[in-house]
C-alpha cells in the first residue's frame, strides 16, 4: 500500500487528513485518519491502601462520565512513556510512583486512528499532591478494592485491559505457588 495523497481537513484538539491509498490490486481508497498523539494509562494501585485508584470524567465521545484508569497524552517532547506516565499520576491523583512496569502497547483504533497507547501497572503508596488533573480536566478519583472490580461495570476498553492483565497475572502468580 502507498499513500498517495493526504488533505488536512481540520486541526484543533484532534487532526483530521483525509488519505488516498492504492492497495495492492490498484484500487484507489478514501480514509479519514484522526491523528491525535500517542497515549499513555496505567492501572494505579495504592499498596497502603489496598485500593486501585480510578479517575472519573466526562467523555464526549462516550456522551457520559466514565471510570477508567489514568491516562494521558504524550504532549511533552522527547519525554519517554515512563515518564510521561509517572506525570500524568502525580497530575491526576497526586501519587509519587513507587513502581511501574509497562503490561503492553498497541493501537485502540488503527483504522482511522494514528494514537498508540501505552499501557502500565503502577504502584504508589504515598500521596504528595491534590490531583484532579490539570486545565478543564475536572477529574473525580475513585478507589476501589479489588474484590469490588469484579462488582464495578467498566466501559472503558483501555480499563478493561489493565483489569484482565491484573486478573491474569494474579492467576498465574497464584498458580506458581501452589
Amino acid at each position: 500500500m502507498k499513500i498517495e495523497y493526504r488533505k488536512k481537513l481540520s486541526s484543533g484538539f484532534l487532526n483530521l487528513e483525509e488519505i488516498t491509498y492504492k492497495t495492492s490490486d490498484d484500487k484507489i481508497i478514501k480514509r479519514e485518519i484522526v491523528h491525535r498523539g500517542d497515549a499513555v494509562t496505567a492501572l494505579v494501585y495504592d499498596t497502603k491502601k489496598c485500593q486501585f485508584i480510578f479517575v472519573r470524567q466526562f467523555r464526549p465521545g462516550a456522551n457520559c462520565d466514565l471510570t477508567e484508569i489514568v491516562a494521558g497524552t504524550m504532549d511533552v517532547e522527547e519525554e519517554s512513556p515512563e515518564n510521561c506516565m509517572k506525570r500524568e499520576i502525580m497530575e491526576e491523583i497526586g501519587y509519587e510512583v513507587d513502581k511501574i512496569e509497562q503490561i503492553f502497547s498497541g493501537f485502540s483504533s488503527p483504522g482511522s486512528l494514528t494514537e498508540k497507547m501505552y499501557i502500565f501497572y503502577a504502584e504508589v503508596s504515598e500521596k504528595t499532591e491534590e490531583g484532579g488533573g490539570i486545565g478543564d480536566e475536572n477529574l473525580q478519583i475513585i478507589e476501589i478494592s479489588e474484590k469490588a472490580l469484579d462488582e464495578h461495570f467498566f466501559s472503558d476498553l483501555k480499563t478493561i485491559v489493565a483489569i484482565q492483565w491484573y486478573k491474569k497475572r494474579k492467576a498465574y502468580r497464584s498458580m506458581l505457588q501452589k
